[in-house]
């Protein structure tokens, strides 16, 4: 039943809105920043459709100046959660109201008062779900108690669309907003006799003289579950300078609530409790930790984790999630354990039913800045979290009180498997691999994790809660406020061939280089031992010891002690793995490092002719998913590869990209002819770019017939392809090209297949419209007429760039084996020779002596010596520049390319020559 009090209200109420009228236009109305009930994730999508999103964006920050959504002071006891007896009592108000343009009964639901008494403020069961009332309880560990009054329905003065304002009620013109609204329920809640004096009933010393929480509940939904600004939003604000006293108390703050929960655009319910309790969370004097002004886009906050982000919607809001460590701390709920020296073994339960919450910053020296750990379990009105364990989070209260900066949050969540989701995934609001160990397993939280423990400003805090158990309802973990233990990590590993040309071959002696840091606390009996599962491998000296390393970021290396090996006779090129084991302490701390490393030489060549484009990448990366390790030859800037160069190579990989509509030729004069004398001597070519042979049939159709085997027959284009029955490419393959990427669209050719030439793919409904053949005899060639990087590798329907390539090279043969074999060594020299540097080691200079020998067809060749240090890095380049054959001496001073002296040490130079190199070692000692 609506009451409407409009006929018993007298002159004195217009003369009292003249009042504020000109109050409202004439005074600032003051207030701490914060914002609305976070949208749901509907909603957002609807406003972000509609285009009102950035109208609501900008609404919010008026509406923080104002005060929206400012927590008020804590209304808890700051002795609460060390009382064993006591429990605070809050006893607020609760006034149902409606409008003549939006009744309660005019919409999907209509509740009653008493449906809200039992949704608010029932206990033993009486709501299935959980009450307001409840909640806080459960939150409180039984401290904190809420009890209260519904009245109403009453009807409002003016339209509901007035007080709304299409601005969601958080306008800032009084009274076209909720202040306007609250302030018109109240006083007809006043005029038919509710005294507000019963619902002071708590302050740190009795009655404060306030209304302890005043809730009005609108008619129809809220619009943070609609999305619409003509529908009032949740929030909890003040009345400003329209402040009232009302039976001697203080009438001020308040909240507003739907009485509505949309479920559909058909299905909506009685509000349950999730707003009500988010909102409440402002009048006890807790922020909002969603990321406030949604920048960026994907920002949650700490999600699901809290009552106060998003996870006010768990259980359709029916069993929001529990308030998270730092709300319970500043409501008073519990107070955390601050650790002041290193602990182990320490217990946690789960946070859901005992208040334990630890504390931790470096040295036990607190601050603003600082984490907080708590177990979390799915019980309790924590039923639904997104997962269970422990949940660390880090605050800075001296950040922005809401949630709002998303690289320097108040209360930011460490998310155990390092994907910082709940920043930048958009409808990511928590996971299972947020609490440690989480999906990954995650055992330690410190200074190297990732997550790490490092302070904003990338400060050290030597913190870690670490060797953290199973979830369970007790959980354990190790907690530091300084290093406790010794943490080694594989800083670098280098390996150096027998014969310098930068290859591990077979039957090389291989020696490995390395460098391990000590982080944290010095550590004892250290060794480092390395093995391989490559077959056949036989290590020499496998084990180094190191005995006492230093600790706090100390680095050793072997320079003066390598670890040796020797590759079998035989091997077939791939990448394969090498392991590093660090052990030290007795065996108290194990470490093992993986290194991925090519081996052998490579025998596919990657011709990069797409005029600058970065393709070569793909390539590289699809056959290292094979495990096939290839060459790259940049002919922007190595020219075009000689027939010697391109002969080294079992299989070429030569693209030319996309069509550029310049009329240049994307093969010159001199590939056709290097390409026609591989293929002559035998060699497998792949051979793809869009327009090729559009192009080849003007510049030399006796290539594009002799060698390629194809005719040009006309323009022709689909995005679909279909492979041709029986093709040893194309068979039962369906292809598609990537919409508008990597090749220019809507533009192909079709070609026909000459003298043996299989047919590989046609365009998809032109049967005869070929782009792709191959042919096998003297040579085995795959020409595609088409991009190979412009196909669809994420389409579900169609075939991907990994069984086209499989095809290829099983049409190829397999990848050779390599078989040790000295003579290639001896041969080298034929090429070019490196000579031992002198003196060696020396200071402050050396001299370094090559020479270069002729080369059918080259009279001069581009050449670089570079000087590198022990993790790989260039430290100069002393030669970059095309030479004829001859000796040379150059001499390094020892400096590098910022004219800075080099450090003592192992030191590499490098001769190449094309795709040949030599390397040897050198020692700078100062």
């Amino acid at each position: 039943m609506t009451i409407d009090v409009r006929q018993v209200r007298n002159m004195k109420i217009t003369f009292q809105y003249k009042i504020f009228f000109a109050l409202a236009v004439s005074i600032l109305v003051l207030g701490n920043s914060a914002s609305p009930a976070v949208l749901s994730d509907d909603a957002r999508r609807k406003m972000e459709d509609s285009g009102q999103f950035e109208n609501y964006a900008e609404l919010l920050i008026e509406s923080k100046i104002d005060g929206v959504n400012a927590p008020v002071t804590a209304k808890t006891s700051s002795t609460l959660s060390s009382s064993t007896d006591n429990v605070d009592t809050l006893t607020v108000l609760v006034l149902l109201v409606d409008f003549s343009d939006k009744p309660y009964t005019g919409d999907k639901v209509a509740a009653e008062a008493a449906n809200f008494e039992d949704i608010l403020f029932s206990t033993g069961g009486v709501n299935p779900t959980g009450s307001m009332t409840e909640y806080y309880l459960e939150n409180s560990y039984g401290k904190f108690l809420i009890k209260g009054d519904v009245r109403g329905w009453y009807r409002m003065p003016q339209l509901y669309s007035y007080y709304v304002n299409e601005q969601g009620g958080i306008g800032t013109i009084f009274p076209h907003n909720s202040r306007g609204l609250t302030y018109d329920a109240i006083d007809i809640a006043d005029q038919l006799g509710v005294d507000f004096s019963i619902y002071d009933t708590y302050g740190n010393n009795g009655p404060d003289g306030e209304i302890d929480g005043l809730l009005i509940v609108h008619a129809g939904p809220g619009g943070e579950r609609t999305g619409d600004l003509s529908d009032m939003y949740s929030h909890k604000w003040d009345l400003g300078t329209f402040y009232q006293y009302l039976d001697g108390i203080l009438v001020d703050n308040y909240t507003i609530q739907p009485e509505e929960y949309v479920l559909s655009t058909v299905t909506s319910i009685i509000s349950p409790i999730g707003v009500f309790c988010h909102e409440f969370g402002h009048v006890i004097g807790l922020p909002d930790l969603y990321d406030v002004d949604y920048d960026p886009a994907s920002s949650s906050g700490i999600g699901n984790w809290s009552l106060m982000a998003t996870g006010i919607y768990l259980g359709d809001s029916k069993k929001p999630a529990h308030l998270d460590a730092w709300c319970k701390a500043h409501a008073g709920f519990l107070d955390p354990i601050e650790v002041y020296e290193n602990m182990i073994d320490v217990e946690f339960p789960r946070v859901e039913t005992e208040p334990v919450v630890y504390r931790l910053w470096k040295n036990g020296t607190y601050g603003l800045e600082y984490f907080l750990v708590e177990n979390r379990g799915k019980i309790g009105f924590d039923t639904l979290l997104p997962g269970e364990g422990l949940i660390i989070y880090h605050v800075d209260d001296g950040a922005t009180y809401n949630n709002i900066n998303v690289y320097r949050y108040h209360v930011a969540v460490e998310q155990a498997d390092g994907l910082f989701q709940l920043e930048y995934a958009n409808n990511n609001k928590g996971d299972a691999g947020d609490p440690w160990p989480g999906l990954s397993d995650k055992r330690s939280f410190d200074d190297l994790s990732l997550p790490n423990s490092k302070g904003y400003g990338n400060v050290v805090t030597r913190t870690s809660v670490w060797n953290i158990s199973e979830p369970g309802p007790l959980m354990t973990a190790n907690l530091d406020i300084e290093w406790s233990r010794c943490n080694m990590g594989l800083d670098y590993c280098t390996f150096m061939d027998e014969n310098g040309n930068g290859y591990l071959e077979a039957g090389e002696r291989i020696e490995a280089y390395f460098g391990i840091m000590n982080y944290w606390v010095d550590a004892l009996d250290v060794s480092i031992e390395m093995t391989s599962k490559i077959p056949g491998i036989v290590f020499s000296v496998p084990t180094i010891e190191i005995g006492v390393m230093p600790g706090d970021g100390c680095l050793v290396d072997n320079l003066s002690n390598p670890i040796i090996f020797y590759l079998p006779d035989t091997l077939t090129p791939v990448y394969d793995s090498f392991f590093i084991s660090i052990e030290a302490n007795g065996g108290a701390f194990t470490a093992l490092f993986g290194i991925e490393q090519r081996v052998g030489r490579p025998q596919i060549l990657i011709v990069d002719d797409d005029r600058g484009a970065a393709y070569d990448s793909l390539y590289v990366n699809d056959l290292y998913r094979k495990l096939i390790p290839a060459e790259v030859w940049h002919k922007d800037s190595q020219g075009s590869p000689s027939v010697a160069e391109l002969s080294r190579f079992n299989m070429v990989f030569w693209f030319t990209g996309d069509t550029c509509f310049t009329g240049q030729n994307y093969l010159s004069s001199s590939d056709i002819s290097n390409i026609s004398q591989y293929l002559d001597n035998g060699g497998n070519l792949f051979l793809n770019g869009q327009g090729l042979s559009r192009q080849l049939q003007t510049q030399n159709p006796g290539f594009l017939a002799d060698f390629l085997h194809a005719e040009y027959a006309g323009p022709l284009f689909s995005p679909y392809l279909d492979g041709i029955a029986g093709s040893p490419i194309g068979n039962e393959l369906a292809l598609r090209f990537i919409s508008s990427s990597n090749m220019q669209y809507l533009w192909g050719d079709k070609i026909i297949p000459l003298n043996g030439a299989v047919p590989a793919f046609s365009y998809k409904f032109y049967p005869d419209g070929y782009t792709g053949l191959s042919f096998s005899d003297r040579y085995r060639l795959v020409f595609l007429d088409f991009c190979y990087e412009s196909i669809d590798n994420n389409s579900s329907k169609y075939d991907k760039r990994d069984t086209l390539l499989f095809n290829i090279l099983n049409f190829f043969g397999d990848i050779m084996t390599e078989v040790a074999d000295d003579t290639e060594y001896n041969l080298l020299p034929e090429v070019f020779s490196l000579e031992q540097n002198f003196p060696n080691p020396f200071n402050p200079a050396t001299q370094i002596k090559y020479t270069l020998k002729n080369t059918p067809g080259e009279s001069t060749a581009q050449i670089k010596l570079q000087i590198f240090n022990i993790l790989g890095q260039e430290i100069r380049t002393l030669v970059d520049e095309k030479q004829p054959p001859g000796s040379y001496t150059v001499e390094w001073d020892g400096l590098d390319s910022q004219g800075r002296r080099a450090g003592s040490g192992l030191y590499f130079y490098r001769l190449k020559r094309g795709h040949e190199s030599i390397s040897k070692k050198m020692i700078l000692l100062k």
